[in-house]
């Protein structure tokens, strides 16, 4: 605050103090009498701090206080909003280096990379992760049983990299699955679940593409 406005600001509280001094002797009615006894007594509460006296003080310095605070956490969240997104600081640098053209490809690389991600939770939350809770556990029935001819090379590198053997048999594979219409003790409906899943995912992928 400069001084110029610090010496208008303290004649106006002067001014302010004089009219809740002398209120009763001005010639108005009690309405309007009352209504400029509120707004003087506004006033001074709010700017007497300001100018470093009166009751106002104590209630002005928590006020700038409270305002730096709220600042710096406006900052830091920022910052931290900044922090969460991935890969966001390296993306920065290579932008400085090579230029937004190269940066705006790992900028979609990482945008498939959340979208994908998006897509895994949907599947492994609604789909995997109830069949191998709820479902009927490996070896109950031949479908989710490594042949006996096959147990020998089932957990060979070779024939988990060509995902035979135990892969074949395992949660990777459509025909691990279930086909009843509900599964454990919570009867969920895992049939319904794979629909929904599916429209789920068509629909998701179609709202991210035309959004962005």
């Amino acid at each position: 605050m400069s001084e110029g406005e610090r010496a208008r600001l303290m004649e106006e509280v002067e001014e302010k103090k004089k009219l809740i001094a002398n209120i009763r002797s001005k010639p108005w009615r009690m309405k309007r009498r009352l209504k400029h006894l509120k707004e003087a007594q506004v006033f001074v509460d709010k700017f007497e701090g300001a100018l470093g006296k009166g009751k106002g003080k104590k209630l002005y310095a928590f006020k700038v206080m409270m305002t730096k605070k709220w600042i710096k956490f406006q900052r830091d969240f920022e910052n931290f909003k900044t922090a969460c997104i991935p890969w966001e600081r390296k993306i920065k640098e290579v932008e400085s280096h090579f230029g937004s053209s190269v940066a705006s490809y790992f900028i979609f690389l990482r945008w498939m990379y959340g979208m994908n991600l998006v897509l895994f939770s949907l599947t492994f939350g609604l789909i995997v992760i109830p069949e191998v809770l709820m479902g009927l556990p490996y070896g109950s029935i031949p479908r989710k049983t490594v042949p006996r001819e096959e147990q020998a090379t089932a957990m060979d590198y070779a024939v988990l990299t060509d995902f035979s053997g135990y892969c074949k048999y395992s949660v990777l594979f459509y025909g691990y699955y279930n086909n009843q219409r509900t599964i454990g003790f919570l009867k969920f409906r895992l049939p319904l679940s794979y629909l929904m899943v599916g429209i789920g995912t068509f629909g998701y992928s179609l709202m991210v593409v035309i959004r962005t």
